[in-house]
């Protein structure tokens, strides 16, 4: 069959040993290294990492976001209204939305990027103790809106919060 101008070899079908330090040598190969499967939920880290936006720290339910604006208290900027909650956590939760008034997907994306951008850098800053809601307001201005812009409206708002808290709790001391 040489003549009919097919190219096949005979090809082994004995397996090849095993290496040494193959990467899938056992079926657990990386045990040693500690992962997220190893570690308990309960013993995991509740602080915002340096890069991280970890999920502890959001909001994703429906009812989250409904009890922020039912019984949270309203505050407005140039481009954001925000819905701020005491919560009974030791840290902030964040829930961001921008409707279809906003924009198209584009721009609604590149808005819940910038705030939570400024969530991430100034996590210092943000008040523990609440879930804020940020909701964009209707045709925000995209072209002007940039991280600097978001990080002022904000900061200024964490900056009216910190003092209701204060206020809040020399009236109303725990025990």
């Amino acid at each position: 069959m040489q003549g009919d101008g097919t190219n096949e070899t005979d090809i082994s079908t004995k397996q090849s040993q095993t290496q040494k330090n193959a990467r899938l040598s056992r079926a657990h190969a990386h045990q040693e290294r500690q992962g997220c499967d190893q570690q308990k939920k309960g013993q995991r880290q509740k602080k915002i990492g340096s890069l991280t936006f970890p999920k502890h720290l959001r909001l994703v339910r429906k009812f989250q976001f409904q009890a922020c604006y039912l019984g949270g208290r309203r505050y407005q900027t140039k481009h954001f209204i925000i819905f701020v909650l005491p919560n009974d956590r030791d840290y902030w939760r964040l829930g961001i939305t921008a409707s279809r008034k906003t924009g198209p997907a584009v721009i609604r994306n590149r808005i819940k990027r910038l705030v939570r951008e400024v969530f991430r850098l100034n996590q210092h800053l943000v008040p523990p103790g609440f879930d804020y809601v940020v909701v964009s307001k209707k045709r925000t201005d995209l072209p002007g809106l940039n991280l600097d812009m978001v990080q002022t409206q904000l900061l200024h708002l964490f900056q009216q919060v910190r003092p209701r808290t204060q206020k809040n709790l020399e009236q109303n001391p725990r025990a």
